[in-house]
């Protein structure tokens, strides 16, 4: 029964701007562990 729901869901959100969200969020802590270990390094 859930996985009706999540089908009937999936119709109604909209994957490329929650798909670019998350795309921003994954390069941003990236960015801050990079800065983490450059300020470890210094």
């Amino acid at each position: 029964m859930r996985f009706l729901n999540f089908l009937r869901r999936k119709e109604y959100l909209n994957w490329e701007s929650y798909a670019r969200k998350i795309d921003f969020i994954d390069n941003y802590y990236w960015q801050q562990s990079v800065r983490r270990q450059n300020i470890k390094n210094l």
